[in-house]
């Protein structure tokens, strides 16, 4: 029953952050079309930030966005 309930707990986490992750890329893309130089900025470190989150709580990245691996490849 434990495990069940934190399958659940981490799938409910990963859709959360993935979520978050979406937001953000759609903004920054926003970000940019608007030539908004510094918002894009900030909104770099953010979705970075929300990527390390995943990361180190073991999450998978993959499922954030289907356009992310290259928002990412951006970051990196």
């Amino acid at each position: 029953m434990l495990d069940r309930t934190a399958d659940k707990a981490i799938v409910a986490d990963t859709e959360e952050f993935a979520a978050l992750a979406r937001l953000i890329i759609y903004a920054r893309q926003t970000s940019k079309t608007l030539n908004a130089e510094f918002t894009s900025y900030c909104l770099d470190l953010a979705l970075a930030a929300v990527i390390d989150e995943m990361e180190k709580a073991g999450l998978d990245t993959s499922i954030m966005a289907p356009n992310a691996e290259a928002v990412i490849g951006e970051l990196h």
